[in-house]
């Protein structure tokens, strides 16, 4: 019974506990024209409209546009100099890489993700590049998630030689970051160069790379991944039927002793010789050891100490017969035995008197 019962448990629990696939999430790339990225001033505009040179159009102010409309998804850029511009983008995974433009006129901008505290990040360099870099946050548990970026408004100016500017390239989302291959880490996605040097991007003294794997505020917001949840269920579960098994083995054991109660007997301890209650302190001389005899000899042949080591009969009739000594010779009628004694030898005549 025991062992059906814990492979009823085991089984039971591997039902619940999370299975193993084999379809790990990848990472993959996400373009700055993709339609799920909500721009807050809507798609970007074009190129034609607001300068691919970056001159001043009023009609760009505080809106997206593309730095080049002849340009493929994978070459495709957004800029914008503010102010009220951002972004926001829903996204599956661990993780969330943007990479973007660094220019000596770049902008700085607040980017976090789902409840951690955004923080502040600067563009700006003494190069121009692309392909770089400008904010990473790792280390999440694997589920739904939302990356916000918003230009930094105190870089922007009416003035036309003192605009400073945003430029994102792509978006990269981790999946469980890297897969394991037969030759170590192998990448899923090439990861562009991240080896410029940008302004404010250490200001909170975590390197270029922005590594967000502990939050700076709010920690435990976050939700359990499903394999979580799922292990956890599980250990509940298996905790549960354990505790249930055992208060049904307690209560069936219960049963048992109730419906067969075990019998005992109480022995006293020894206390000592075996006493008379008609006669305290007085112990019985030892028949059982003496020789066989008539009741004639009866009397006679028990031998006693003294009179308080005999029974009470024994020492009276003693005492009677010491008074027909001291009465001189006469015919002395025998003391009549005990009453059982008197049924099994019946008295002669002559010790009668007859």
């Amino acid at each position: 019974m025991p062992g059906a019962f814990l492979f009823f448990v085991l089984a039971f629990g591997s039902l619940l506990a999370p299975t193993p696939t084999s379809a790990v999430p990848t990472d993959f790339d996400l373009f700055v024209d993709d339609p799920t990225i909500n721009y807050f001033s809507g798609p970007p505009l074009s190129s034609d409209l607001c300068g691919a040179d970056l001159t001043f159009n009023d009609n760009c102010t505080g809106k997206w546009w593309r730095l080049d409309d002849a340009a493929p998804s994978d070459l495709m850029t957004v800029v914008t100099w503010g102010p009220d511009s951002g972004l926001t983008l829903d996204f599956t995974g661990t993780g969330i890489e943007m990479y973007g433009r660094i220019l000596p006129d770049g902008a700085g901008f607040y980017a976090g993700v789902d409840d951690f505290k955004m923080t502040v990040w600067s563009t700006q360099s003494e190069e121009s590049d692309s392909d770089q870099m400008l904010f990473r946050h790792i280390g999440l548990p694997y589920g739904n998630h939302t990356i916000r970026v918003v230009y930094d408004d105190d870089d922007f100016s009416t003035d036309a030689d003192s605009r400073k500017f945003l430029g994102l390239d792509y978006f990269i989302v981790r999946g469980f970051e890297e897969e394991q291959g037969d030759s170590g880490t192998v990448s899923k996605t090439p990861r562009p160069s991240a080896t410029a040097t940008r302004g404010r991007t250490d200001v909170l003294g975590l390197g270029d790379i922005t590594q967000l794997e502990d939050p700076i505020e709010e920690e435990g917001k976050h939700s359990l991944s499903p394999a979580a949840i799922g292990a956890i269920i599980a250990i509940v579960a298996v905790a549960v039927l354990l505790a249930a098994g055992a208060l049904f083995a307690y209560l069936r054991r219960r049963r048992r002793m109730r419906a067969n109660p075990t019998t005992t007997t109480k022995v006293d301890d020894a206390v000592g010789p075996a006493t008379y209650p008609f006669a305290p302190q007085m112990q019985v001389a030892n028949i059982a050891a003496a020789p066989a005899t008539t009741n004639k000899d009866f009397y006679n042949d028990v031998q006693v100490e003294s009179p308080v080591e005999q029974p009470y009969y024994y020492f009276k009739q003693q005492q009677q017969q010491q008074q027909q000594m001291n009465a001189g010779p006469s015919i002395a009628t025998p003391s009549r035995p005990p009453r059982l004694q008197s049924a099994l030898y019946p008295i002669p005549p002559e010790a009668r008197g007859m």
